[in-house]
C-alpha cells in the first residue's frame, strides 16, 4: 500500500515538474514597437508581456520571428504554441483556441496618405478609387476585411507600406497609429505623412492564442484566469505605458 502511494506521489509530482517547466515555441511578427527586431535580439511590448506571461505561470520559451501570415499558419500546423495580439475570426477558431478575456484594446484603424498627396478620405466610400496598402494576413475590421472590391496590395510589414507609399505604388495603406508613428518617427518621416481623417474603430481587445493542437492547451483555464486578473489589475497597460514611455507617441502624426 505504501509503495503504491509512494509511486502515485511520484506520478504528480513528476506532472506538476513537467507543466512547470512547459516549453512554448511562440511565434512573434516583427511589427515595431510590438515587436521590434534588430538581428538576432528581438524587444518590444509583446516580448515584454511574453517574459510577464511566463514568469507568472513558470513556463520557458522560443520566440520564432515569422510573417504574420507565416505565423498563423505555424499555428494551424501544430509548430508552434502560444500567440499574441491575434483578433478573433471564425476561420482561425478553426485552429486556435482564444483567451479570454482579450488582453489589450486595440488602436484605431486609420489610412495614411503622403504629406502633399491630394488624396482625400473622408469616409469609407472615398477608398474604392484607390489602391490601398496592407500587411498580408493581417485583420484590421470586418467591412474593409471581406471587402473584394476593394484594390488591397499585400506586403509583409509597415516599413514597406511607408516605402511604396513614397515611391507612389499605393495611394494610401491602413495601419495602427501606434505602429506607424513608431516607424514614422523611427526614420525621421513625420514631414513625410498624414493621417487621413477617414480611422475604423469598433472598441475590440486582442487576444492571446493557443494551438489546438499544442500541449498548453491543457493550461487553458490557468491562463485565461491570470490574463483576467492581470487585465483588471492594469498590468498589461502598464507594460504598454513603460515601453512607450520613450518611445514615439501614435498622436505624433497628424
Amino acid at each position: 500500500m505504501r509503495i503504491a502511494i509512494i509511486v502515485l506521489l511520484l506520478i504528480f509530482q513528476s506532472a506538476f515538474a513537467s507543466e512547470a517547466t512547459l516549453h512554448l515555441r511562440i511565434p512573434v511578427n516583427p511589427e515595431p514597437p510590438w515587436v521590434i527586431q534588430e538581428g538576432d535580439k528581438l524587444s518590444g511590448i509583446d516580448i515584454n508581456i511574453v517574459k510577464l506571461m511566463a514568469k507568472e505561470l513558470g513556463f520557458t520559451y522560443e520566440l520564432k520571428p515569422c510573417p504574420w501570415a507565416r505565423c498563423l499558419k505555424t499555428m494551424e500546423e501544430g509548430q508552434a504554441d502560444f500567440m499574441l495580439g491575434v483578433f478573433k475570426r471564425p476561420e482561425r477558431e478553426e485552429y486556435l483556441t482564444f483567451v479570454e478575456p482579450g488582453y489589450l484594446v486595440d488602436d484605431p484603424k486609420s489610412f495614411y496618405v503622403t504629406a502633399d498627396s491630394s488624396v482625400a478620405i473622408s469616409s469609407y466610400d472615398d477608398l474604392r478609387a484607390l489602391k490601398i496598402g496592407v500587411v498580408r494576413g493581417v485583420a484590421y475590421f470586418e467591412r474593409f476585411d471581406n471587402d473584394n472590391q476593394l484594390r488591397k496590395q499585400a506586403v509583409s510589414d509597415e516599413w514597406q507600406l511607408l516605402q511604396m507609399l513614397m515611391l507612389n505604388r499605393l495611394d494610401t495603406f491602413i495601419g495602427t497609429p501606434t505602429a506607424i508613428a513608431y516607424q514614422i518617427n523611427k526614420h525621421q518621416l513625420k514631414a513625410k505623412f498624414r493621417r487621413a481623417i477617414f480611422q475604423h474603430h469598433t472598441p475590440a481587445y486582442s487576444h492571446m492564442a493557443i494551438s489546438k493542437k499544442s500541449p498548453f492547451i491543457e493550461q487553458l483555464d490557468l491562463v485565461s484566469k491570470t490574463v483576467s486578473r492581470f487585465r483588471e489589475e492594469g498590468r498589461f497597460q502598464q507594460v504598454v505605458n513603460e515601453f512607450l514611455n520613450t518611445e514615439a507617441s501614435s498622436d505624433d502624426i497628424d
